[in-house]
């Protein structure tokens, strides 16, 4: 059940209703019912449920039991229940990657029958992991009621694609203050979050995929120019797919007076790596250097041991999204931006100053944008490509059969997209990028955005996204309304 399908439309009406009928004391029973009928829509077979179901009774034991301060050897307990927690993630998603490429190593010979992932098996396993460590650390009070945890670890909204939650920040509000009365303001902002989402889902990353799946099958038969223009455009496809998921997870959450995290904030005008990462999938990057970075020791240590932190952080990033070595060494290859970027701040600092270059005018911060918006890109021709040699084939060849005179002939019908659906994504893209620019400079979402104008401009703006998806939205057939980018991890 799709946030973009029109069942989840209904699901969600009757989730609202149901939600503000229910007593304060039981809101936390609804949503867990609410959070399982969601969760068993996406399942083929009752074993479906069993790893969540595994990991939260698992996790929430440690809280309730072994957590105890009487309790010896804490620190045993806690890694053997770390590693517990991890095993039907490491199960589902790595059994073949940890067959062909280590275990292969040993002469041992491992089943290859590629167990299908349940949906949000990251996602909930990093949720419940973080929940465990900060129970161990006394960062967070044990939960002692199992349906109120199971409600944090299933809920809904999150559940398949994040943001990945914290127990601290997600359960007290299960039961608060604002939870006891509807607050229209915020059932109005959460629908225009929802549908905002939808219209980046349908009407953009749907229509950017177009080029993007037809080059990248067959990326031999293309030139530089469209090798690069679908570069491009899978930057901007996997940004429009996921910030569209966020944004309707957000919006749902809002619509039941509950905030989840934001996990977008304009990434892609970033000045710096170390800034992309302040605004992309944030709830990851906080999870990473909350529970693996600070965990290796951090910053406080040598030098070369704060390389070898970040590295090994951004290779666990990398691992998370997938067992390919595609998703390790685009890991690899940000941690490797990070360290290039800290090792030559004093040396870009001084030449600066000796060739008195201006770096607060509006052509400066653009070529840092522009600059870091490319090698972000780069880095995302290695998580699309299927292969680490289709990575480097793909790269070679745009660089190698890159040249003007294709630019100047280029049409996107050759690369799947016909001429009135192309000016159609323009057209909407810079719609789309002028608000994440506004977004860059003042930190609203388009439901504060929208909520400080008029009503009638209000209702325009909701009538035009509703137009929008409906006229100009991919979807039918060809077009599966469930895949979303980031449900594949």
């Amino acid at each position: 059940m799709s946030f973009t399908t029109v069942y989840f439309a209904f699901f969600l009406t009757a989730v609202i209703f149901g939600y503000y009928a229910v007593s304060r004391e039981n809101k936390y029973l609804f949503i867990l019912l609410c959070n399982l009928f969601f969760y068993i829509s996406w399942c083929n077979t009752f074993h479906d449920l069993l790893p969540i179901a595994f990991v939260t009774v698992v996790s929430w034991c440690y809280g309730r039991y072994v957590s105890d301060k009487r309790i010896k050897n804490k620190k045993v307990f806690f890694n053997v229940l770390t590693l517990i927690c991890l095993f039907p993630l490491l199960y589902y998603k790595y059994h073949n990657f940890l067959a062909d490429n280590v275990f292969g190593l040993t002469g041992l010979i491992i089943s290859n029958r590629n167990p299908v992932a349940p949906v949000g098996i990251s996602f909930f396993t990093f949720q419940a992991i973080s929940y465990v460590v900060d129970v161990y650390r006394g960062n967070a009070t044990p939960e002692k009621n199992l349906f109120r945890y199971a409600a944090f670890v299933t809920f809904f909204p999150t559940v398949t694609s994040g943001p990945i939650e914290r127990a601290e920040h997600l359960i007290p509000q299960f039961s608060g203050e604002k939870t006891a009365k509807i607050d229209w303001q915020n059932i109005k902002n959460g629908l225009i979050l929802f549908f905002y989402g939808v219209f980046i889902k349908l009407v953009l990353s749907n229509r950017l995929s177009i080029v993007v799946d037809t080059v990248f099958q067959d990326y031999e038969r293309y030139n530089g120019v469209a090798l690069f223009v679908s570069s491009i455009f899978y930057t901007l496809q996997i940004y429009c797919d996921f910030s569209a998921y966020s944004l309707m997870a957000l919006g749902v959450a809002r619509t039941l007076n509950l905030d989840v995290f934001e996990n977008f904030k304009a990434p892609y005008f970033s000045e710096s790596i170390q800034e992309f990462w302040r605004r992309w999938h944030i709830s990851l990057s906080l999870w990473l250097r909350d529970y693996v970075y600070i965990s290796l020791g951090g910053n406080r240590c040598s030098v070369l041991r704060k390389d070898f932190n970040i590295l090994v952080t951004f290779l666990v990033s990398g691992w998370w999204h997938g067992a390919s070595w595609t998703f390790v060494f685009w890991g690899l290859l940000h941690g490797l931006y990070q360290v290039i970027g800290i090792h030559t701040k004093e040396m870009r600092r001084k030449f600066v100053e000796a060739f008195e270059i201006k770096t607060d005018c509006f052509s400066a911060h653009f070529w840092r944008k522009l600059f870091i918006f490319m090698c972000v890109s780069t880095a995302w021709i290695f998580f699309r490509a299927e292969t680490i040699t289709d990575a480097f084939g793909y790269i070679g060849q745009m660089v190698s059969t890159f040249s003007m005179i294709d630019v100047m002939n280029f049409k996107f019908d050759t690369v799947g997209l016909k001429s009135p659906e192309a000016n159609i994504l323009f057209v909407y893209l810079i719609l789309f990028i002028l608000l994440d620019y506004i977004k860059y400079k003042t930190d609203k979402n388009a439901d504060t955005l929208i909520a400080e104008q008029d009503y009638i401009f209000q209702f325009c703006f909701l009538f035009f996204l509703f137009m929008s998806v409906f006229v100009f939205g991919m979807y039918g057939p060809e077009f599966n309304a469930q895949d979303f980018i980031y449900i594949r991890f």
